[in-house]
């Protein structure tokens, strides 16, 4: 991808005489397989590039985490793991239900079918659109399941989408607090009756 490097170096040291030997190959331009070698350096890098592009996708996925992994557990301080929690939610007349989970991830469903997900940086009372390496960009997702990666600085066609969902999270950092979990959440009767 344009974000992936296309060029791979590889390091040989030869048996006895310890010299190392250093070469550069491209992602579209492989060297055949040679008979004989312990390992093909074609489907090496090959394996490497899909590694990188899930790695990256799963980097910019911001996918909403209802079904996170127990690896991916976050420790407590007692040396328990828990999954993320959900810290605080609400649900605007004619516009749709926004919540957030205590590992900054914020996700929005709105009335006519699009959903949003994107990380917030909540230790931060500023105002201003955060660019940090993991902040600054939201996925929205289309009624029909069309995902889009978007720069929050630059929202296009998009704006009131993320605009309502960036307003909620500054009105929770004004507040300069750390969202508490509410126990009474609505139910999903009321989420839909809210909608209609």
């Amino acid at each position: 991808g344009a974000f992936l490097g296309n060029y791979f170096i590889h390091y040989a040291i030869q048996k006895g005489i310890k010299k190392r030997e250093e070469k550069m190959y491209s992602v579209n331009s492989l060297p055949p397989d040679v008979p004989g070698t312990p390992y093909s350096i074609s489907s090496i890098i090959t394996q490497a590039t899909k590694i990188l592009q899930y790695c990256y996708k799963a980097k910019l996925s911001l996918t909403h985490d209802c079904y996170l992994c127990c690896w991916k557990m976050v420790p407590e301080t007692d040396g328990r793991e828990m999954l993320p929690i959900l810290l605080y939610e609400k649900v605007i007349s004619y516009t749709g239900r926004l919540v957030v989970y205590s590992d900054h991830k914020v996700h929005a469903a709105f009335w006519d079918g699009m959903t949003l997900n994107m990380v917030w940086d909540f230790s931060s009372s500023c105002s201003m659109i955060q660019v940090n390496e993991d902040v600054g960009w939201c996925k929205l997702t289309t009624p029909d399941g069309v995902q889009q990666l978007i720069k929050i600085s630059h929202p296009g066609i998009y704006e009131r989408y993320i605009r309502t969902a960036i307003e909620w999270c500054r009105s929770l950092n004004k507040r300069r607090e750390i969202p508490e979990y509410t126990a009474h959440s609505v139910t999903e009767e009321n989420w839909y009756s809210s909608l209609s």
